[in-house]
């Protein structure tokens, strides 16, 4: 009878503990892990920003880079609100709700860009037949460099690409590639880094040339068109 009456105030006290005026905290899992989604680049040379926010108020922020290849770290059921910014300065929001024991993945694209939201015009998009456009690429690292040239020529209508002697025809998927290229190539870039990589656009029958320079080493922007185009080797 005694150890009955022991246990009855126990569990009394107990759930007055768990009662609405003191409620027990329910925790989960976030794991935010930094990606390349579109190339296929160094994800450890990334500036893996983001900040996180529950009501408003801000709970979690890595400015730089991450510790490992994700940050793990438990907190509060509930709704998120995560923001990130991608190597072209894009600002990207995330929206969640984590659950009580739940392990919720959350993925960051880094090479993300909205091109649909740019509105300039493109010289890719300027030719006219019988135009070239010639992309040069100039990188210098500390020790040494190296120099390539693209060139992408109307004939006709219909475009085709000119690398280290050899033509291509270029079809639309590819064309589209190019495009996101030159979008890419005028957003910001980040500097900070050694190397500096330097692109030139010109039409060298209009004379229209853009200038713009990277010191990311985030986003590798001519290697990887190549690499897009199947014309690296």
């Amino acid at each position: 009878m005694k150890y009955a009456f022991l246990l009855s105030f126990v569990l009394f006290f107990g759930c007055k503990e768990a009662a609405p005026g003191n409620p027990i905290v329910e925790y989960g899992t976030i794991e935010i892990f930094p990606r390349y989604c579109k190339y296929d680049n160094d994800v450890r040379k990334l500036n893996s920003n983001f900040k996180l926010f529950k009501k408003g108020k801000l709970i979690k922020e890595i400015k730089d880079y991450f510790d490992g290849d994700n940050e793990t770290f438990k907190s509060e059921t509930g709704n998120y609100i995560l923001e990130y910014k991608t190597i072209f300065n894009y600002k990207r929001t995330i929206k969640f709700e984590l659950k009580e024991g739940e392990i919720k993945s959350i993925f960051l694209c880094f090479d993300f860009l909205d091109y649909e939201l740019d509105k300039n015009i493109l010289l890719i998009d300027e030719l006219k037949n019988g135009e070239t456009l010639k992309i040069y690429f100039q990188s210098m690292r500390c020790f040494g460099g190296s120099e390539k040239e693209l060139a992408v020529i109307k004939k006709e209508g219909k475009l085709e690409v000119a690398y280290e002697s050899n033509k291509y025809p270029l079809n639309e998927s590819q064309l589209r590639l190019i495009r996101e290229f030159e979008v890419e190539l005028k957003s910001n870039h980040s500097s900070g880094c050694s190397t500096i990589d330097t692109y030139k656009l010109e039409n060298i029958d209009s004379k229209q040339s853009q200038l713009f320079k990277d010191s990311s080493c985030q986003w590798n922007g001519f290697e990887n068109l190549l690499e897009l185009l199947s014309l690296s080797r």
